[in-house]
């Protein structure tokens, strides 16, 4: 039966801290699993499976939150390999193209990621902000780094046991720059919603996850 819960939880989203409370009975939005349904833990979704597969999702049941924070970039190398490590763990790699950025997350982990330049005009200030305050500024300065404020939203639905177990129980899916990336429970399922806006967007073009 669906269980109503409650849950107030801070997501280090790469660069930003996404507040979210919200309460849902995800049972009754996703339906149980059918009997006698083939295991496909060995597949990973596409990211056009994910987007007809949880776009509807996440446009009726998902809220949008603003980003709030400071990322810090520097412009890449097209070619290099780029591999995003949290807790030991490689959770997507992507290839540099040309003009993509570097993000440095200023989170716990301190991951590190790719944007391209088309969306970092979209999501962030363009204009960089001092951060002699932060621990790390001599050596993020040291390789480069300048730090910007976001300006983007996201729409975005917290992934439970039961919607991992029927739509990803091989814990991955193909993210939006054709790498596999990993989602556990508790990880949030996100969409890119229009900047400076309100509501939600009128379609879902790309998803990724939030851990």
């Amino acid at each position: 039966q669906g269980c109503n819960w409650r849950w107030l939880h801070f997501l280090c989203s790469r660069s930003s801290v996404w507040v979210l409370i919200k309460s849902i009975q995800m049972d009754q939005l996703l339906g149980s699993a059918p009997h006698g349904a083939q295991d496909e833990s060995a597949s990973i979704p596409t990211q056009q499976t994910m987007t007809e597969q949880f776009g509807p999702i996440l446009l009726k049941q998902g809220a949008t939150y603003r980003k709030i924070g400071r990322a810090f970039f520097k412009k890449g190398v097209a070619g290099e390999i780029m591999e995003t490590i949290i807790d030991g763990k490689v959770e997507t790699t992507r290839m540099l193209k040309e003009g993509d950025w570097i993000v440095r997350a200023d989170t716990s982990a301190a991951e590190r990621y790719s944007m391209s330049d088309a969306n970092f005009k979209k999501r962030y200030q363009t204009q960089p902000v001092p951060f002699d305050d932060h621990p790390d500024a001599a050596e993020l300065k040291a390789e480069g780094f300048q730090a910007f404020e976001p300006c983007g939203r996201c729409l975005a639905l917290v992934a439970d046991a039961s919607l991992l177990a029927k739509y990803l129980p091989g814990g991955q899916f193909t993210a939006p720059w054709n790498s596999p990336m990993l989602v556990e429970e508790g990880d949030a399922l996100v969409a890119t919603a229009p900047p400076g806006g309100q509501g939600k967007p009128t379609e879902v073009t790309d998803i990724y996850r939030i851990e």
